[in-house]
Parts: structure tokens; C-alpha cells; sequence
């Protein structure tokens, strides 16, 4: 599988809209400079990599905002608003793309079914389950060292986010879609050309598959992420299916994740960022 340099170059200007529409939602919902939400968003994104259905990624981007002078509210209300707005995208893309690409969407599931059986279908539930059985034990052990000014403010974090004009959640939405068109968008360009390949199908395959590294209770959805991969194209891609999945991780993830830990070196890098605009939920 032989790559174009405009392939390369297309690439990365998805991932940069990416990190541009991701960054201009946040600073919509919290006032700052664009390239403070750019980064912090890049470093939430690489701990998020290394973190069970990136659990670590929020943390991260609250603790770099406080530091910067944000209320507690406020960033709670963004955080809170991101997700709602993210599954309500998540879903408004998945019907779209079933809507435009039902056969495509229905051969893929096929494909993935071969992944089906008792001893597969035992191991996925033991992933999935051992997880949330521990965050259940940690939350309950933890439970009573949380602040009480944390408590306070979570208790403003529905007021804040009841308060959001229809018109701010629209444009967060719509900058959500866009963030995932481009993350989708990533695969059938770096699959364009490969002869056998049906473009639906790998559309498809690339927003489900970027679903399960988002939500798989493992590190950017290590292992099932892979054999979903393999078992929706190998049958198109033969031979070339390894070296686009190394070739699109790498895009999607690796590259992100180096980015991101770059910043994250910088002991000093939130401590000389700007300040964060705004400290009033009802702002």
C-alpha cells in the first residue's frame, strides 16, 4: 500500500479542522483564547488515550482550566454540555450516515458478527464488567473525600446548564458534527485508491470504529478497536489492512497523543497560560 503525499496532507488538515471545531466549541461555552482551548484539549486527548474509555481526558481539562481561574461551575456546566451535545451528535451521525449508507452499514455489522461467539462473547463481558465494577468500588470508597465547595458546585451545574440559549447548544452542536466528520473523514481518504474498496463501507467502518475507541473500557479501545478493523476490511483491503490500520492508529491516535504529551512536559506550561475568562454560571 503505497500512500500519496496529498493523501498525508489531506490528513492532516481533517485532524487540524478537528482540533480547530473542538476548540471553538469550548471556548464558547468557557471565554478564553482559542489556542488555551487548542492545547488543553490536546492534552486531555492524550491522557484520554491511556485511560479506559478516555475517563482521563475531562480531569485533565478541568484541573488546567482551574489553574487558569475558571470557576468550578463554569467548567462543570461546559463539561456537562459537551458530553450532551456530543451524544446527541453521536447520534444525529449514525442515523445520517444509516440513512445515506444502509446497505453499507448493514454489510459492516455483518462483518463484525463473525467477531460473535460464546467464549468471545464471555471475555467482552468480563472487560466490560470488571471496569465498572471497580470504578463502582473506588466511587464508593472515595465518595466522602470529595471538597465540599465541589458539592456546592455541582449543585449549580443544572442551573448553568438549563440557562444555555437554544441558539449556543445548536453551534455546539453543529461544531460537534463537524468534528466528527472529520475524524471520519480520516480513513477513506487514507483508503482512497486501494482497489476493492467500497467507499461506504469504509465510511461507515470509520465512525463506528472511532465510536468503540471513544467508549471500549480499555486504553483507546486497545484490542477490540483492532479486531473490528480487521474483521470489516480485511475482506476488501487482503493483505493491505494491517499497514492501513497501523497508518490510520497512527493518524488517529499516536499522533494526537505525541502532540499532547508535548505539552504536558512543560511543568510550567498551565502556570504562564492565559487566564480564563468568566468565573459566574449564570454568565
Amino acid at each position: 500500500m503505497t500512500l500519496k503525499l496529498s493523501q498525508h496532507l489531506a490528513v492532516v488538515a481533517l485532524l487540524a479542522l478537528d482540533c480547530l471545531a473542538r476548540g471553538v466549541r469550548l471556548r464558547a461555552l468557557v471565554p478564553m483564547p482559542l489556542a488555551r482551548a487548542v492545547g488543553v484539549n490536546l492534552c486531555g486527548d492524550a491522557v484520554g488515550s491511556l485511560t479506559p474509555a478516555q475517563i482521563g481526558a475531562d480531569p485533565v481539562r478541568f484541573a488546567a482550566f482551574r489553574s487558569s481561574g475558571a470557576s468550578a461551575s463554569v467548567l462543570l456546566a461546559a463539561l456537562v454540555t459537551e458530553f450532551g451535545m456530543s451524544v446527541v451528535a453521536t447520534v444525529a451521525g449514525a442515523v445520517i450516515l444509516s440513512g445515506l449508507f444502509a446497505g453499507a452499514a448493514e454489510e459492516f455489522g455483518r462483518r463484525l458478527a463473525t467477531l460473535a461467539s460464546p467464549a468471545w462473547g464471555v471475555r467482552a463481558l468480563a472487560i466490560v464488567a470488571l471496569p465498572a465494577a471497580v470504578s463502582a468500588v473506588l466511587a464508593v470508597r472515595f465518595r466522602h473525600r470529595l471538597p465540599p465547595s465541589l458539592v456546592h458546585h455541582l449543585r449549580d451545574v443544572w442551573v448553568a446548564v438549563r440557562r444555555r440559549p437554544p441558539a449556543l447548544l445548536a453551534m455546539v452542536g453543529c461544531l460537534t458534527l463537524v468534528s466528527l466528520a472529520a475524524r471520519t473523514a480520516v480513513l477513506p481518504i487514507l483508503a482512497a485508491g486501494i482497489p476493492g474498496v467500497k467507499a461506504s463501507v469504509v465510511i461507515v467502518g470509520s465512525y463506528l470504529l472511532l465510536l468503540g475507541q471513544a467508549v471500549l473500557p480499555t486504553p483507546a479501545g486497545a484490542g477490540g478497536v483492532e479486531l473490528g478493523f480487521l474483521a470489516g476490511f480485511s475482506a476488501n483491503l487482503g493483505g493491505a489492512a494491517g499497514q492501513l490500520l497501523v497508518v490510520w492508529r497512527f493518524y488517529t491516535l499516536l499522533l494526537g497523543l505525541v502532540a499532547g504529551g508535548l505539552l504536558l512536559a512543560r511543568p510550567a506550561w498551565a502556570r504562564r497560560s492565559p487566564r480564563v475568562v468568566g468565573s459566574d454560571v449564570t454568565a
